[in-house]
């Protein structure tokens, strides 16, 4: 991810975190819904997906840009959509760095099956960093899947 990578400082931060990405409806049925087709499913992210996103609230917004198309947000109007409070949750745990009075973010967080994965910003495989975290994309989605859901006594891995 980056260097060093993103850690919550304490567990207040990491509790108002996820608040903050519960409260905004950061989770899998809401964003699909926004994203064309199985865009998202995939990590195809467009121009016309993005755009679908406007429609939401200024919080989920603020996310989706930031963590779901690895996108700077003005600081300023990061502040008024997710507080105060939750621009220096997210700060102070390293998930943005501030930039040109902009949040960037330093990873990529995708609802997926109830969890929130996290891996690297699109920035970072463009640079073929050899330590490059792949996200829940895909062949992930696939796999997940195939997945058996029930106790079994034998499974071949």
């Amino acid at each position: 991810m980056t260097d060093p990578p993103p850690a919550f400082p304490d567990a207040s931060t990491r509790d108002r975190v996820h608040a903050l990405l519960a409260d905004a409806g950061y989770r899998e049925d809401v964003i699909a819904k926004h994203v064309p087709g199985r865009g998202f499913a995939r990590g195809r992210m467009s121009r016309e997906a993005l755009q679908r996103t406007e429609e939401l609230d200024d919080r989920l917004h603020a996310l989706l840009l930031l963590f779901l198309f690895d996108s700077p947000v003005p600081e300023e109007g990061a502040r008024g959509s997710l507080g105060r409070a939750g621009v220096e949750a997210l700060a102070s745990s390293g998930m943005v760095v501030r930039e040109d009075s902009s949040l960037r973010p330093t990873l990529h967080l995708v609802p997926f099956h109830g969890v929130v994965i996290a891996s690297d910003v699109r920035e970072r495989h463009e640079e073929r960093a050899a330590d490059f975290v792949l996200g829940a994309f895909g062949t992930a989605r696939n796999l997940a899947a195939c997945a058996f859901r029930d106790p079994a006594a034998t499974v071949l891995d």
